[in-house]
């Protein structure tokens, strides 16, 4: 591939799009299956991807070697007997899939795990407990820190070169921020060591 060549790049970008195409189809037949012998109405159904691509939006392709939103924002989509349709604006992270299930099904883990259960965000309950932050981790090499507004790349060999990005109006990092917003930067700085100083790098 010639990662200058704007074509090439589009054309992968296609055959990307032809891939997701060909999975809504099949999960077209798994839904009409589970329809025709009434599992539906005691199946939970998610759909949700462990990354997404990047397509040079930072002069990579594919996946695996940054942790930039191209290839951490992904879908969460859940179909749970008895909820309303409804869409949630709150942080969630793939971690949190597994306890929220529990949740959902009443039941309990056996051992400890990470992650918060968000059953009660997806039955509008006050007070429920949400994330005030997500955390990506790039094998120990770099840390991801985002809240609702601010996305850090913290970059653990080298933190010199970490960035800062307003995802609400640059959602596509492009715009590196740091030095107009150091306070912000620094307090997110200091969620992603307390991560680190906790021994959670390369969890999750």
């Amino acid at each position: 591939i010639d990662r200058n060549d704007k074509n090439q790049i589009e054309y992968l970008k296609a055959l990307y799009d032809e891939a997701i195409y060909e999975l809504d189809r099949k999960l077209t037949t798994v839904f009409s299956l589970l329809e025709d012998i009434e599992l539906a109405k005691n199946t939970i159904i998610i759909i949700t991807s462990d990354h997404g691509e990047e397509f040079m939006e930072h002069g990579e392709l594919y996946h695996g070697r940054n942790i930039y939103r191209t290839s951490t924002y992904v879908p969460l989509i859940m179909y749970i007997p008895g909820i309303k349709k409804n869409k949630i604006n709150d942080l969630i992270q793939g971690i949190d899939i597994y306890p929220t299930v529990l949740g959902l099904t009443g039941l309990s883990p056996q051992s400890f795990i990470q992650g918060n259960n968000f059953t009660d965000v997806i039955l509008k309950k006050k007070n429920a407990k949400t994330n005030q932050y997500v955390i990506s981790d790039n094998r120990g090499m770099a840390v991801g820190v985002q809240d609702k507004k601010w996305r850090l790349y913290f970059n653990m060999i080298n933190p010199t070169i970490s960035e800062l990005y307003d995802i609400e109006s640059d959602p596509f990092e492009q715009e590196e921020i740091k030095y107009l917003y150091p306070t912000i930067y620094e307090e997110l700085v200091k969620v992603a060591k307390k991560y680190l100083a906790e021994g959670n790098a390369t969890k999750q």
